[in-house]
């Protein structure tokens, strides 16, 4: 799939023990950052970090392109059913999977094309918080979610899911 935006960080984690944060507040710090898009044929090259650390640094990798579903290296979301777990009538374990996986030479990582049934707002929520959360600083990431953001942080869609929340909530006969 061509044009698919990628970012993936390496960090370390410091100071945990003894309080020590960083700028951002957290306790890792980013060692490299890489980000692009993918070619014509789909394909996109992860470059080695070359780490002289005890520890080899941890990575947070995602990938993104408009129509599809975000996939971030965590986790693997049932997004039909998010909006069920949010109303309280499926189990956390029954909608997020931890993702198993490792970066290897040929891996294919596949985006699923979007469907209306998923969850919108969720989605957009979970895009942007990655591009945050993860200090991935990737301006070619920012950019390419800039909508989803847009859309998540507008106080209207929040509200309207927020009543879609409620609205399934008490169908189930909670309050």
């Amino acid at each position: 799939m061509e044009g698919a935006v990628y970012a993936i960080h390496w960090y370390q984690l410091r100071g945990c023990c003894l309080g020590i944060r960083f700028g951002d507040g957290s306790g890792k710090e980013v060692l490299e950052v890489a980000d692009g898009f993918t070619d014509a044929d789909g394909y996109f090259e992860v470059p080695k970090y070359a780490h002289t650390l005890i520890m080899p640094p941890i990575f947070r990798m995602g990938v993104y392109k408009k129509g599809y579903v975000f996939w971030d290296d965590e986790e693997i979301i049932k997004w039909d059913k998010v909006d069920e777990r949010n109303a309280g009538k499926a189990k956390w374990e029954d909608v997020y999977f931890p993702r198993k996986w490792e970066i290897r030479d040929g891996m294919v990582i596949r985006l699923k094309p979007w469907k209306d049934s998923y969850s919108r707002y969720t989605h957009a929520a979970s895009v942007c918080f990655f591009s945050g959360r993860s200090g991935v600083n990737s301006r070619l990431f920012e950019k390419a979610v800039e909508s989803e953001c847009d859309f998540s942080f507008n106080r209207k869609n929040k509200k309207n899911y927020m009543d879609h929340i409620k609205k399934m909530k008490e169908q189930k006969g909670d309050r």
